[in-house]
């Protein structure tokens, strides 16, 4: 499986109140903070985090190599429905998989819909891609602060040389709830 990123996610943390968080008023250590912000980010949020949970929307195609007996859509909170399936038919030609093929778990698996069948793959590698958007589109969701909380946290630790255990402790005992099992 391999996942690309189509539309990043925007930042969950703006620039001016992590900076009322760490006590900075200047602007020399700007593009420092802007820089840990987005690290701190794309390591903890998002189908290729540590948490495998995705809290900012985006956009991903997810490539697989032939039709397993379900496939697991990495991210967690999809947007329904799915844009887009497609796969190269064993004569390589470019083929749309209907919706009515499938069903969209709340684990994020898609599994066959009763009677149907995968169709059968090219052999070519990378055979299967899902194009789909992720993220938490409850501006209330309680979890989005509890991901914002934890990116400030590493932004904070990181430049405070924090020491590494108990920096890993915390972090992850803030995103511990969000974890996605099956990674």
């Amino acid at each position: 499986m391999r996942i690309v990123i189509t539309i990043p996610p925007q930042p969950l943390v703006e620039l001016d109140e992590m900076k009322v968080v760490l006590g900075e008023s200047g602007n020399d250590r700007d593009l420092l903070i802007q820089g840990l912000i987005m690290a701190g980010q794309s390591y903890l949020d998002g189908p290729k985090s540590i948490t495998g949970f995705t809290v900012a929307e985006q956009s991903v195609e997810v490539y697989y190599d032939n039709f397993d007996a379900d496939i697991y859509l990495p991210g967690v909170t999809i947007i329904d429905p799915i844009s887009n399936i497609q796969y190269l038919d064993t004569d390589g030609a470019l083929q749309v998989l209907t919706s009515d093929y499938y069903a969209l778990q709340a684990d994020g698996r898609l599994a066959l819909v009763s009677g149907q069948t995968w169709p059968t793959v090219s052999t070519t590698g990378d055979g299967v891609v899902a194009t789909y958007d992720l993220g938490i589109t409850d501006d209330g969701d309680p979890r989005i602060e509890q991901m914002r909380t934890a990116i400030m946290m590493h932004v904070k630790m990181t430049l405070d040389m924090a020491d590494p255990d108990l920096y890993k402790r915390v972090i992850e005992g803030l995103v511990r709830p969000l974890w996605v099992a099956n990674l």
